[in-house]
Protein backbone atom coordinates (compact mmCIF):
# COMPACT_ATOMS: atom_id res chain seq x y z
CA UNK A 1 0.00 0.00 0.00
CA UNK A 2 1.14 3.55 -0.75
CA UNK A 3 0.88 4.64 2.90
CA UNK A 4 2.69 1.67 4.38
CA UNK A 5 6.17 2.75 5.55
CA UNK A 6 9.12 1.31 3.68
CA UNK A 7 11.17 -1.20 5.63
CA UNK A 8 14.46 0.71 5.64
CA UNK A 9 16.25 -2.06 7.55
CA UNK A 10 15.48 -4.46 4.70
CA UNK A 11 16.80 -1.91 2.21
CA UNK A 12 20.03 -1.58 4.18
CA UNK A 13 20.34 -5.36 4.48
CA UNK A 14 19.99 -5.74 0.71
CA UNK A 15 22.71 -3.13 0.22
CA UNK A 16 22.70 0.39 -1.16
CA UNK A 17 24.10 0.56 -4.66
CA UNK A 18 26.02 3.57 -5.89
CA UNK A 19 24.17 5.28 -8.75
CA UNK A 20 26.73 5.29 -11.54
CA UNK A 21 26.09 5.63 -15.29
CA UNK A 22 26.65 2.53 -17.42
CA UNK A 23 25.66 3.48 -20.99
CA UNK A 24 27.21 5.84 -23.56
CA UNK A 25 30.83 5.43 -22.52
CA UNK A 26 33.44 8.06 -23.24
CA UNK A 27 36.88 6.93 -24.34
CA UNK A 28 38.21 7.57 -20.80
CA UNK A 29 35.85 4.95 -19.34
CA UNK A 30 33.25 7.35 -17.90
CA UNK A 31 29.62 6.73 -18.89
CA UNK A 32 26.78 9.26 -19.16
CA UNK A 33 23.41 7.45 -19.00
CA UNK A 34 21.98 5.74 -15.92
CA UNK A 35 20.46 2.27 -16.07
CA UNK A 36 17.07 2.03 -14.38
CA UNK A 37 16.61 5.79 -14.64
CA UNK A 38 14.89 8.28 -16.94
CA UNK A 39 17.45 10.23 -19.01
CA UNK A 40 16.81 12.99 -21.56
CA UNK A 41 18.67 14.49 -24.51
CA UNK A 42 17.12 17.62 -25.98
CA UNK A 43 18.19 20.02 -28.69
CA UNK A 44 17.23 22.03 -31.73
CA UNK A 45 16.31 20.27 -35.01
CA UNK A 46 19.36 18.53 -36.55
CA UNK A 47 21.36 18.92 -33.34
CA UNK A 48 22.29 15.21 -33.45
CA UNK A 49 20.23 13.91 -30.55
CA UNK A 50 18.88 10.90 -32.51
CA UNK A 51 22.41 10.10 -33.66
CA UNK A 52 23.51 10.03 -30.01
CA UNK A 53 20.72 7.57 -29.17
CA UNK A 54 21.77 5.34 -32.08
CA UNK A 55 25.39 5.45 -30.90
CA UNK A 56 24.23 4.11 -27.52
CA UNK A 57 22.46 1.27 -29.32
CA UNK A 58 25.57 0.56 -31.43
CA UNK A 59 27.67 0.49 -28.25
CA UNK A 60 25.35 -2.00 -26.55
CA UNK A 61 25.26 -4.25 -29.65
CA UNK A 62 29.07 -4.24 -29.81
CA UNK A 63 29.27 -5.14 -26.13
CA UNK A 64 26.74 -7.96 -26.58
CA UNK A 65 28.73 -9.43 -29.46
CA UNK A 66 32.00 -9.18 -27.52
CA UNK A 67 30.55 -10.86 -24.44
CA UNK A 68 28.65 -13.56 -26.34
CA UNK A 69 25.29 -12.29 -25.13
CA UNK A 70 22.46 -13.43 -27.42
CA UNK A 71 19.38 -11.36 -26.54
CA UNK A 72 17.72 -8.04 -27.28
CA UNK A 73 19.77 -5.15 -25.87
CA UNK A 74 17.88 -2.13 -27.26
CA UNK A 75 14.29 -1.05 -27.90
CA UNK A 76 13.44 1.96 -30.10
CA UNK A 77 9.98 3.57 -29.93
CA UNK A 78 9.80 5.86 -32.97
CA UNK A 79 7.12 8.56 -33.23
CA UNK A 80 8.90 10.64 -35.89
CA UNK A 81 10.52 8.49 -38.58
CA UNK A 82 10.49 5.02 -40.13
CA UNK A 83 12.33 1.69 -40.09
CA UNK A 84 14.37 2.45 -43.23
CA UNK A 85 15.96 5.49 -41.59
CA UNK A 86 16.58 3.50 -38.40
CA UNK A 87 18.34 0.69 -40.29
CA UNK A 88 20.38 2.95 -42.56
CA UNK A 89 21.59 5.15 -39.72
CA UNK A 90 22.69 2.24 -37.55
CA UNK A 91 24.44 0.73 -40.56
CA UNK A 92 26.21 4.07 -41.10
CA UNK A 93 27.35 3.87 -37.48
CA UNK A 94 29.03 0.53 -38.19
CA UNK A 95 26.33 -1.99 -37.20
CA UNK A 96 25.60 -4.85 -39.60
CA UNK A 97 21.98 -5.09 -40.73
CA UNK A 98 21.70 -8.63 -39.34
CA UNK A 99 22.88 -7.47 -35.92
CA UNK A 100 20.29 -4.68 -35.85
CA UNK A 101 17.55 -7.27 -36.36
CA UNK A 102 19.09 -9.70 -33.89
CA UNK A 103 19.83 -7.37 -30.98
CA UNK A 104 17.15 -4.64 -31.22
CA UNK A 105 13.39 -4.25 -31.44
CA UNK A 106 12.03 -1.30 -33.43
CA UNK A 107 8.46 0.02 -33.06
CA UNK A 108 6.93 2.64 -35.35
CA UNK A 109 4.29 4.12 -33.05
CA UNK A 110 1.33 6.45 -33.60
CA UNK A 111 -0.67 5.96 -30.40
CA UNK A 112 -0.35 6.78 -26.70
CA UNK A 113 2.58 5.18 -24.94
CA UNK A 114 0.26 4.20 -22.08
CA UNK A 115 -1.44 1.73 -24.46
CA UNK A 116 1.78 -0.28 -24.91
CA UNK A 117 1.65 -3.74 -23.30
CA UNK A 118 3.69 -4.08 -20.12
CA UNK A 119 5.38 -7.19 -21.60
CA UNK A 120 6.47 -5.38 -24.78
CA UNK A 121 9.01 -7.62 -26.54
CA UNK A 122 12.57 -6.69 -25.66
CA UNK A 123 11.89 -4.63 -22.52
CA UNK A 124 12.87 -7.39 -20.12
CA UNK A 125 16.44 -7.72 -21.44
CA UNK A 126 17.15 -4.27 -22.95
CA UNK A 127 20.04 -2.11 -21.75
CA UNK A 128 18.58 0.98 -23.44
CA UNK A 129 15.04 2.06 -24.40
CA UNK A 130 14.72 5.13 -26.65
CA UNK A 131 11.58 7.23 -27.15
CA UNK A 132 11.91 9.52 -30.18
CA UNK A 133 10.51 12.01 -29.40
CA UNK A 134 8.63 13.21 -26.32
CA UNK A 135 6.46 15.95 -27.82
CA UNK A 136 5.43 13.73 -30.74
CA UNK A 137 4.54 10.94 -28.34
CA UNK A 138 2.44 13.32 -26.27
CA UNK A 139 0.67 14.67 -29.37
CA UNK A 140 -0.12 11.12 -30.49
CA UNK A 141 -1.92 10.67 -27.17
CA UNK A 142 -3.85 13.93 -27.54
CA UNK A 143 -1.74 15.60 -24.83
CA UNK A 144 -0.43 19.16 -24.75
CA UNK A 145 3.37 19.37 -24.28
CA UNK A 146 2.91 22.76 -22.59
CA UNK A 147 0.56 21.40 -19.93
CA UNK A 148 2.01 20.15 -16.65
CA UNK A 149 -1.01 17.89 -16.09
CA UNK A 150 -0.60 16.32 -19.55
CA UNK A 151 3.15 15.96 -19.05
CA UNK A 152 2.52 14.07 -15.81
CA UNK A 153 0.06 11.78 -17.59
CA UNK A 154 2.64 11.01 -20.28
CA UNK A 155 5.39 10.38 -17.71
CA UNK A 156 2.99 8.07 -15.87
CA UNK A 157 2.69 5.93 -19.01
CA UNK A 158 6.49 5.78 -19.30
CA UNK A 159 6.84 4.90 -15.63
CA UNK A 160 4.41 2.00 -16.04
CA UNK A 161 6.60 0.50 -18.78
CA UNK A 162 9.75 1.08 -16.73
CA UNK A 163 8.49 -1.07 -13.85
CA UNK A 164 10.44 -4.29 -13.63
CA UNK A 165 13.06 -3.24 -16.20
CA UNK A 166 16.70 -2.33 -15.63
CA UNK A 167 17.18 -0.43 -18.90
CA UNK A 168 18.37 3.14 -19.24
CA UNK A 169 15.36 5.04 -20.58
CA UNK A 170 16.29 7.83 -22.97
CA UNK A 171 13.70 10.38 -24.05
CA UNK A 172 14.63 12.61 -26.99
CA UNK A 173 13.04 16.03 -26.84
CA UNK A 174 12.98 19.30 -28.76
CA UNK A 175 13.83 22.85 -27.92
CA UNK A 176 12.72 25.86 -29.94
CA UNK A 177 15.16 27.43 -32.37
CA UNK A 178 16.67 30.18 -30.27
CA UNK A 179 19.71 32.41 -29.90
CA UNK A 180 20.04 31.29 -26.30
CA UNK A 181 23.10 29.10 -25.77
CA UNK A 182 22.33 28.18 -22.17
CA UNK A 183 18.86 26.58 -22.18
CA UNK A 184 18.49 24.13 -19.32
CA UNK A 185 15.36 22.29 -20.41
CA UNK A 186 13.41 21.25 -23.48
CA UNK A 187 10.33 22.89 -24.94
CA UNK A 188 7.23 22.28 -22.82
CA UNK A 189 6.04 21.89 -19.27
CA UNK A 190 8.31 22.06 -16.22
CA UNK A 191 6.97 18.67 -15.12
CA UNK A 192 8.99 16.98 -17.88
CA UNK A 193 12.22 18.22 -16.31
CA UNK A 194 11.05 17.31 -12.81
CA UNK A 195 10.43 13.71 -13.91
CA UNK A 196 14.09 13.16 -14.90
CA UNK A 197 15.66 10.97 -12.21
CA UNK A 198 18.81 10.25 -14.24
CA UNK A 199 20.66 12.86 -16.31
CA UNK A 200 19.51 15.41 -18.87
CA UNK A 201 21.72 16.76 -21.65
CA UNK A 202 21.51 19.52 -24.21
CA UNK A 203 22.84 18.45 -27.63
CA UNK A 204 24.47 21.06 -29.86
CA UNK A 205 25.75 20.35 -33.37
CA UNK A 206 29.06 22.14 -33.85
CA UNK A 207 29.05 20.49 -37.29
CA UNK A 208 25.72 19.00 -38.33
CA UNK A 209 26.17 15.22 -38.69
CA UNK A 210 25.23 13.52 -41.94
CA UNK A 211 25.97 10.11 -43.49
CA UNK A 212 29.24 10.16 -45.37
CA UNK A 213 30.22 13.47 -43.82
CA UNK A 214 31.87 14.82 -40.72
CA UNK A 215 29.89 15.78 -37.64
CA UNK A 216 30.62 17.12 -34.16
CA UNK A 217 28.03 16.96 -31.36
CA UNK A 218 28.56 18.44 -27.92
CA UNK A 219 26.61 17.17 -24.91
CA UNK A 220 26.17 19.42 -21.89
CA UNK A 221 24.58 18.15 -18.71
CA UNK A 222 21.78 20.39 -17.41
CA UNK A 223 20.42 18.07 -14.71
CA UNK A 224 21.99 15.12 -12.91
CA UNK A 225 19.98 13.88 -9.97
CA UNK A 226 22.42 11.10 -8.88
CA UNK A 227 25.37 13.48 -9.43
CA UNK A 228 27.91 11.07 -10.96
CA UNK A 229 27.92 12.71 -14.40
CA UNK A 230 28.65 16.19 -13.08
CA UNK A 231 31.68 14.83 -11.24
CA UNK A 232 33.30 13.80 -14.51
CA UNK A 233 32.23 16.86 -16.55
CA UNK A 234 33.76 20.27 -17.13
CA UNK A 235 33.42 23.35 -14.97
CA UNK A 236 29.84 24.53 -14.43
CA UNK A 237 28.59 27.66 -16.13
CA UNK A 238 25.13 28.73 -14.96
CA UNK A 239 24.46 25.14 -13.89
CA UNK A 240 25.51 23.63 -17.24
CA UNK A 241 28.63 21.49 -17.73
CA UNK A 242 30.32 20.10 -20.84
CA UNK A 243 30.04 16.31 -20.52
CA UNK A 244 31.22 14.92 -23.87
CA UNK A 245 32.07 15.66 -27.49
CA UNK A 246 31.05 13.12 -30.13
CA UNK A 247 33.04 13.21 -33.36
CA UNK A 248 31.98 11.51 -36.59
CA UNK A 249 34.16 11.22 -39.67
CA UNK A 250 33.77 9.29 -42.94
CA UNK A 251 35.26 5.83 -43.12
CA UNK A 252 37.71 5.69 -46.02
CA UNK A 253 36.86 2.13 -47.06
CA UNK A 254 33.11 2.78 -47.08
CA UNK A 255 31.90 6.34 -47.80
CA UNK A 256 28.39 5.47 -46.58
CA UNK A 257 29.70 4.66 -43.10
CA UNK A 258 31.66 6.66 -40.57
CA UNK A 259 33.76 6.16 -37.47
CA UNK A 260 32.61 7.85 -34.28
CA UNK A 261 34.04 8.39 -30.83
CA UNK A 262 32.80 9.90 -27.56
CA UNK A 263 35.49 12.02 -25.95
CA UNK A 264 35.84 13.71 -22.58
CA UNK A 265 35.86 17.52 -22.51
CA UNK A 266 39.22 19.22 -22.75
CA UNK A 267 40.75 19.83 -19.35
CA UNK A 268 38.85 17.08 -17.54
CA UNK A 269 41.17 14.81 -15.58
CA UNK A 270 41.41 11.21 -16.73
CA UNK A 271 38.50 9.23 -15.30
CA UNK A 272 39.12 6.67 -12.55
CA UNK A 273 38.14 3.88 -14.96
CA UNK A 274 41.32 4.44 -16.97
CA UNK A 275 43.33 4.95 -13.79
CA UNK A 276 42.17 1.55 -12.50
CA UNK A 277 42.98 -0.03 -15.88
CA UNK A 278 46.52 1.36 -15.79
CA UNK A 279 47.19 0.32 -12.18
CA UNK A 280 45.49 -3.04 -12.74
CA UNK A 281 47.93 -4.15 -15.46
CA UNK A 282 50.05 -7.19 -14.59
CA UNK A 283 53.47 -5.54 -14.29
CA UNK A 284 55.03 -8.64 -12.76
CA UNK A 285 57.17 -6.40 -10.56
CA UNK A 286 58.95 -5.03 -13.65
CA UNK A 287 59.14 -1.58 -15.19
CA UNK A 288 57.14 -1.36 -18.43
CA UNK A 289 57.20 1.14 -21.28
CA UNK A 290 54.09 3.08 -22.27
CA UNK A 291 53.81 0.90 -25.38
CA UNK A 292 53.70 -2.31 -23.32
CA UNK A 293 51.24 -0.82 -20.84
CA UNK A 294 48.93 0.22 -23.69
CA UNK A 295 49.16 -3.27 -25.19
CA UNK A 296 48.26 -4.94 -21.89
CA UNK A 297 45.37 -2.51 -21.28
CA UNK A 298 43.91 -3.31 -24.68
CA UNK A 299 44.30 -7.04 -24.01
CA UNK A 300 42.02 -6.41 -21.03
CA UNK A 301 39.38 -4.85 -23.29
CA UNK A 302 40.21 -1.13 -23.02
CA UNK A 303 39.55 0.81 -26.23
CA UNK A 304 41.05 4.25 -25.52
CA UNK A 305 43.42 6.01 -27.89
CA UNK A 306 47.21 6.01 -27.46
CA UNK A 307 47.09 9.71 -26.58
CA UNK A 308 44.52 9.17 -23.84
CA UNK A 309 46.30 6.19 -22.27
CA UNK A 310 49.63 8.05 -22.34
CA UNK A 311 47.99 10.99 -20.57
CA UNK A 312 46.55 8.62 -17.97
CA UNK A 313 50.02 7.14 -17.37
CA UNK A 314 51.52 10.61 -16.98
CA UNK A 315 48.81 11.66 -14.51
CA UNK A 316 49.26 8.48 -12.47
CA UNK A 317 53.00 9.16 -12.34
CA UNK A 318 52.43 12.77 -11.30
CA UNK A 319 50.17 11.58 -8.47
CA UNK A 320 52.87 9.20 -7.29
CA UNK A 321 50.84 6.10 -8.15
CA UNK A 322 53.41 4.94 -10.73
CA UNK A 323 57.15 4.77 -10.12
CA UNK A 324 59.20 6.13 -13.01
CA UNK A 325 62.64 5.00 -14.15
CA UNK A 326 64.70 5.35 -17.33
CA UNK A 327 65.79 2.59 -19.68
CA UNK A 328 67.67 3.40 -22.89
CA UNK A 329 66.60 7.05 -22.68
CA UNK A 330 62.91 6.04 -22.40
CA UNK A 331 60.76 6.36 -19.31
CA UNK A 332 59.38 3.11 -17.89
CA UNK A 333 56.79 2.60 -15.16
CA UNK A 334 55.52 0.27 -12.45
CA UNK A 335 53.10 0.72 -9.53
CA UNK A 336 54.63 2.76 -6.73
CA UNK A 337 54.95 1.14 -3.31
CA UNK A 338 56.59 2.38 -0.12
CA UNK A 339 57.87 -1.13 0.44
CA UNK A 340 59.49 -1.38 -2.97
CA UNK A 341 61.10 2.05 -2.62
CA UNK A 342 62.15 1.90 1.01
CA UNK A 343 62.47 -1.77 1.92
CA UNK A 344 63.71 -3.09 -1.38
CA UNK A 345 60.61 -5.30 -1.74
CA UNK A 346 58.35 -5.53 -4.77
CA UNK A 347 54.58 -5.82 -4.42
CA UNK A 348 52.42 -7.03 -7.28
CA UNK A 349 50.45 -4.34 -9.10
CA UNK A 350 47.35 -2.96 -7.43
CA UNK A 351 44.12 -4.68 -8.49
CA UNK A 352 40.87 -2.90 -7.64
CA UNK A 353 38.80 -4.46 -4.83
CA UNK A 354 40.58 -7.84 -4.74
CA UNK A 355 41.58 -7.69 -1.09
CA UNK A 356 44.09 -10.48 -1.76
CA UNK A 357 47.71 -9.46 -2.15
CA UNK A 358 50.98 -11.28 -1.46
CA UNK A 359 54.11 -9.57 -0.25
CA UNK A 360 56.72 -11.01 -2.61
CA UNK A 361 57.10 -12.28 -6.14
CA UNK A 362 58.91 -15.22 -4.54
CA UNK A 363 55.65 -16.56 -3.08
CA UNK A 364 56.50 -16.14 0.61
CA UNK A 365 53.51 -15.47 2.81
CA UNK A 366 53.01 -11.91 3.98
CA UNK A 367 53.25 -12.81 7.67
CA UNK A 368 56.57 -14.65 7.41
CA UNK A 369 58.03 -12.31 4.81
CA UNK A 370 57.76 -8.86 6.38
CA UNK A 371 55.97 -8.79 9.71
CA UNK A 372 58.38 -8.02 12.60
CA UNK A 373 58.47 -10.37 15.56
CA UNK A 374 59.23 -7.67 18.15
CA UNK A 375 59.81 -3.95 18.23
CA UNK A 376 63.34 -2.96 17.39
CA UNK A 377 65.35 0.13 18.19
CA UNK A 378 64.37 3.56 16.94
CA UNK A 379 64.60 3.62 13.17
CA UNK A 380 64.22 -0.14 12.97
CA UNK A 381 61.01 -2.15 12.43
CA UNK A 382 62.14 -5.26 14.31
CA UNK A 383 63.92 -7.22 11.59
CA UNK A 384 66.77 -4.83 10.88
CA UNK A 385 65.16 -3.03 7.95
CA UNK A 386 64.53 0.73 8.17
CA UNK A 387 61.17 2.33 8.83
CA UNK A 388 59.91 4.01 5.65
CA UNK A 389 60.29 7.76 5.94
CA UNK A 390 57.39 10.08 5.11
CA UNK A 391 57.30 11.44 1.57
CA UNK A 392 58.65 14.93 0.81
CA UNK A 393 56.48 17.94 1.56
CA UNK A 394 53.50 18.02 -0.76
CA UNK A 395 52.98 14.26 -0.56
CA UNK A 396 53.10 11.63 -3.24
CA UNK A 397 49.47 11.65 -4.27
CA UNK A 398 48.81 8.57 -2.10
CA UNK A 399 48.64 10.39 1.22
CA UNK A 400 44.86 10.55 1.57
CA UNK A 401 43.29 8.59 4.46
CA UNK A 402 41.51 5.41 3.51
CA UNK A 403 42.01 1.68 2.94
CA UNK A 404 45.52 0.68 1.93
CA UNK A 405 48.55 -1.40 2.84
CA UNK A 406 50.68 -0.88 5.88
CA UNK A 407 54.10 0.37 4.75
CA UNK A 408 55.84 -2.12 7.07
CA UNK A 409 53.91 -5.38 7.04
CA UNK A 410 51.57 -5.00 4.08
CA UNK A 411 48.54 -5.69 6.27
CA UNK A 412 45.22 -4.19 5.11
CA UNK A 413 43.56 -4.23 8.55
CA UNK A 414 42.70 -0.88 10.22
CA UNK A 415 45.29 1.23 8.44
CA UNK A 416 46.22 4.61 9.91
CA UNK A 417 48.13 7.58 8.54
CA UNK A 418 51.37 9.10 9.78
CA UNK A 419 53.30 11.68 7.83
CA UNK A 420 51.54 10.75 4.60
CA UNK A 421 52.33 7.00 4.90
CA UNK A 422 49.86 4.25 5.83
CA UNK A 423 50.59 2.00 8.80
CA UNK A 424 48.49 -0.64 10.54
CA UNK A 425 47.69 -0.13 14.22
CA UNK A 426 50.53 -2.47 15.27
CA UNK A 427 53.19 -0.35 13.57
CA UNK A 428 52.07 3.25 14.05
CA UNK A 429 53.82 3.37 17.48
CA UNK A 430 57.03 1.98 15.95
CA UNK A 431 56.94 4.45 13.12
CA UNK A 432 56.04 7.33 15.44
CA UNK A 433 59.08 6.93 17.68
CA UNK A 434 61.38 6.69 14.63
CA UNK A 435 60.26 10.01 13.14
CA UNK A 436 62.80 12.82 13.37
CA UNK A 437 61.55 15.92 15.21
CA UNK A 438 61.65 18.08 12.07
CA UNK A 439 59.26 15.79 10.32
CA UNK A 440 57.11 15.20 13.39
CA UNK A 441 56.45 18.92 13.70
CA UNK A 442 55.54 19.30 10.05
Amino acid sequence: MAWTPVDLEAVLHAGIEARTPSCLYRRDGAALLYRGKLNVIFGEPESGKTWVALFVIAERIEEAIRSGRDEVVAVFLDYEDDAQTYLSRLHSAGVAYGDVDRYTRYYSVDEAIKTAPADLEGLDTADIVVVDATNSAMTAAGLDPLSNADALEFIGGVRRLRLGTSAAWLLLDHEPISTSKQRRQALGAQSKLAAVDGAQFRATAKEQPRPGGRGIIELRVTKDRPGAVRRISGRPKKGIQHAATITMKPRGSDPDCFDWKVEEPEGVEVHTGLRDAILGVDYGGEFLSKTKIRHKIRENGWRGSNELINRGIDEAANRGELEVSTARSNEVYRPASHQSRELGQVLPPTQPDTGDRSAHDSGESRDTATKPTSPGPVGDNGDGSPIPRPPPKGGTGRDKPGPGLCAICGDRSTPGMLGGIRYCTDHIPIANRSRPPAIASN
